[in-house]
């Protein structure tokens, strides 16, 4: 029998068949429900924003739905269903069996993605070995002290430092937060941003500039906070994030020219020293297999690498 607690909410029209918990491509005014619900969760994975999950829900064909104190979510992952852990203040094991009665449904098995060790305990306690469990190094988050990003201090970020300094010495350059009345001249510069590096991934580029356009449309709604850097008065870097909670930013896109040296250290420190003091940990988001990016992300040295779980029922 379903708690209370997590009755689906009441429908101004009828729960479409096979849908009675009312899942729904998410719309930018499901942030008045959804935010909340995040911001008390105290968790910090990138999958928590909940700009994040609007601006990658065409491609990843998410879903979400209110019900009761919970937030349940589901999503497309490499051609399978999956969903998030419920997120909310209540009977786990009952939200659990909403997901589990979905699933089947439509047909599919129970899918638990990006979930952390701290949920895959809760798991196993709703639900003792029903599940197994892979590592999915590719979607671990890296978390960092704002301290560290904003300050660059100790022989380690000695480096970051120089790129820096030489940024400092050669370039003419401002720095301010992202107003609205910036963001048309962001989006230029990410065009001519792609046009530099479109054979490196040309669909996975569109798609991020998508992604980018749907938070760009919901900048002051969504509560976005961005930095750019001009120099000789044109845009060369920029960045745009989120709050994941009161103690948690998460970083959505950070774009910089690259060969200007520095101008991605550049951007990153002053994002962090003059937009993101009143955070304590900064989320700069997973490095999706990428040694590139795992080599880049490491060098920066996280406080915090939050591992992710693949969870299957068996």
């Amino acid at each position: 029998m379903t708690s209370s607690v997590l009755a689906p909410p009441a429908a101004t029209t009828a729960p479409l068949p096979g849908n009675p918990l009312g899942f729904h491509a998410p719309e930018p005014e499901d942030i008045h429900w959804a935010r909340p619900l995040l911001f008390a969760a105290e968790r910090m994975g990138c999958e928590l924003c909940f700009g994040n999950i609007y601006a990658w829900a065409p491609l990843y064909q998410s879903e979400i739905a209110q019900c009761g104190s919970f937030l349940l979510s589901r999503f497309e992952d490499v051609s399978d269903s999956a969903y998030c852990f419920p997120i909310g203040d209540g009977d786990v094991k009952a939200a659990l069996a909403l997901l589990r009665e979905d699933a089947k449904q439509r047909s599919v098995p129970l899918k638990l993605s990006g979930i952390t060790a701290e949920e895959v305990e809760k798991l196993e306690a709703a639900l003792p070995g029903r599940f197994r469990f892979e590592s999915a190094r590719a979607d671990a988050d890296y978390i960092y002290r704002q301290e560290d990003l904003a300050l660059l201090p100790g022989k380690r970020y000695h480096q970051k430092r120089n790129h820096v300094a030489r940024f400092m010495r050669e370039h003419s350059w401002e720095y301010r937060e992202i107003r609205p009345e910036d963001l048309p001249e962001c989006l230029e510069m990410v065009m001519g941003w792609e046009e530099l590096n479109a054979e490196r991934d040309p669909l996975g580029l569109e798609q991020e500039l998508n992604a980018l356009r749907r938070c760009f449309a919901n900048f002051e709604l969504f509560a976005c906070r961005g930095g750019l850097l001009r120099v000789e008065g044109k845009i060369a870097a920029f960045t745009l994030g989120e709050a994941i909670n009161p103690r948690v930013f998460c970083t959505h896109f950070e774009k910089a020219f690259s060969a200007m040296q520095g101008a991605y250290q550049m951007i990153n420190r002053e994002f962090a020293a003059n937009t993101l003091g009143d955070f304590e940990l900064i989320n700069r988001e997973e490095d999706i297999g990428s040694e590139g990016l795992r080599r880049a992300k490491l060098s920066y040295y996280p406080t915090i690498l939050l591992e992710k779980y693949l969870a299957v029922e068996v």
